[in-house]
């Protein structure tokens, strides 16, 4: 049964922040050096230095709790009194298209067996969960909301949320770097016994955050076991903060993630030789930056349609051969072969067709060993350009894949390929935050 619940959130006070975009950024771990200098620069009151503390050891974790707290002391931020479900909508353009998306904002109750109700898609790395480990025990708050998914092909939610939203009251809304618009509504109490019953009858999915909630449930491990029989399961630190959003609905997007690679030693007229036995191997000539700008379009124009055409496709650069780019089309009478036991789901994945007749046979990069030698980029051009100007030498340039291939792969409880999927637009932090100590919940 999942258990999603209401809260009481902590957010900033447009009394003392009349500008929420200022003070709102990315995931974690989405911001680099330089973006977190910048977002830090951009406002005092900027959430990055709450879940990006700059310090050493464990002093840069006290300092967010003393920041987090110091701003609620102040003002900068408040709580809400009554607890209850929040709407999160954002509005965003992709590929020239708007697109706008509606979840619901509220807590969901962790669970001890990992994978029942609460189903992941990717695999967890112990480096990135102490770090987030050492933050959550400092603050003693679920500081950014999860992104999760669940199945509602009747648009039962959507017709609930939809039919109550005249009585939807705004807190605030704020702008991203992208131009999407995020806006943060509190729901009126009607609609409460509905969504709550709704969700105990399915799975969720997690989209983005596998770390931090993967942090959550250790932590709640950890006081469960610390409070021994006096443990009742209503504890606070037995939910995490979440935004969930129907998987069917036309504005779950997500991005394709490229694979670049160092330091290679491949020779390209041998490699596509080889690959010449499995794919159908296409080159697009260009002599100038006009051409070069026309055939980066032609090769994404390319691998959509293939993409359409249910065929798995992938675009090919070589530093060695600077005027041309490559495009790969797995041949029809091809088998993939996959040294374990998969589901079909998961083998008919592009990045599972790259790993297992490109990367692995050719580079010799396994799916063991794929994060040491591969570098993951967002962005076409980007890809591109990182062939040209550093030190990568080979790039293969990927279609995106489906939400709802996620939740199958999901629901036959495997792990995808690492960085298979790149969620789009991400989930604002800042917006909203739950405290252990403060936050009411029922």
């Amino acid at each position: 049964m999942t258990e999603i619940i209401e809260f009481g959130a902590m957010h900033y006070n447009t009394e003392k922040v009349p500008n929420i975009s200022r003070v709102v950024c990315p995931p974690y771990d989405m911001i680099d050096d330089e973006a977190r200098k910048g977002l830090e620069e951009q406002d005092p009151y900027n959430f990055v230095s709450v879940i990006l503390p700059e310090g050493d050891g464990d002093e840069k974790y006290r300092a967010a709790m003393h920041r987090i707290f110091g701003w609620l002391l102040r003002d900068v931020m408040v709580i809400e009194s009554d607890p209850g479900y929040y709407i999160y909508e954002q509005t965003f353009n992709f590929d020239g298209e708007e697109f706008s998306r509606r979840g619901i904002l509220g807590l969901l109750k962790l669970e001890e067996e990992y994978g029942k109700t609460v189903k992941p898609h990717e695999k967890t790395f112990d480096q990135f969960i102490e770090d987030r480990m050492a933050l959550l025990k400092e603050t003693q708050s679920s500081l950014e909301s999860i992104f999760f998914m669940y199945k509602d092909q009747q648009n039962t939610m959507k017709k609930e949320i939809d039919g109550n939203s005249a009585q939807e009251t705004l807190i605030f809304e704020a702008a991203d770097n992208d131009g999407g618009i995020h806006r943060l509504y509190k729901v009126k109490s009607e609609s409460s016994p509905s969504i709550r019953a709704f969700f105990a009858q399915q799975p969720v999915y997690i989209a983005d955050g596998h770390h931090r909630y993967e942090t959550a449930r250790k932590y709640m491990s950890l006081q469960k076991a610390e409070l021994g029989p006096k443990y009742t399961g209503k504890e606070a630190f037995n939910y995490i903060m979440g935004v969930f959003f129907n998987v069917f609905e036309p504005g779950i997007k997500i991005l394709p993630t490229h694979r670049l690679i160092s330091n290679s030693n491949i020779n390209p007229a041998e490699l596509l030789k080889k690959l010449g036995e499995q794919y159908k191997v296409a080159a697009l000539e260009f002599t100038d930056s006009r051409m070069e700008r026309a055939a980066r379009v032609k090769i994404r124009k390319l691998l959509t349609q293939y993409k359409g055409a249910d065929k798995k496709a992938f675009g090919l650069v070589f530093k060695k051969i600077p005027n041309k780019f490559f495009l790969l089309v797995l041949k029809d009478e091809v088998q993939v072969n996959v040294n374990r036991q998969v589901s079909a789901d998961l083998k008919a994945l592009d990045v599972m067709v790259l790993e297992e007749t490109i990367l692995a046979p050719h580079f010799k990069i396994t799916s063991d060993d794929v994060e040491k030698k591969i570098f993951y980029v967002r962005g076409d051009n980007k890809a591109f350009e990182l062939v040209k100007s550093s030190d990568y030498d080979v790039a293969f340039i990927l279609n995106p894949v489906n939400p709802v291939n996620v939740v199958k792969i999901a629901d036959n409880n495997e792990e995808m390929p690492h960085k298979s999927t790149d969620f789009f637009p991400k989930l604002l932090s800042g917006l909203t935050v739950f405290s252990f100590k403060y936050s009411k919940f029922k």
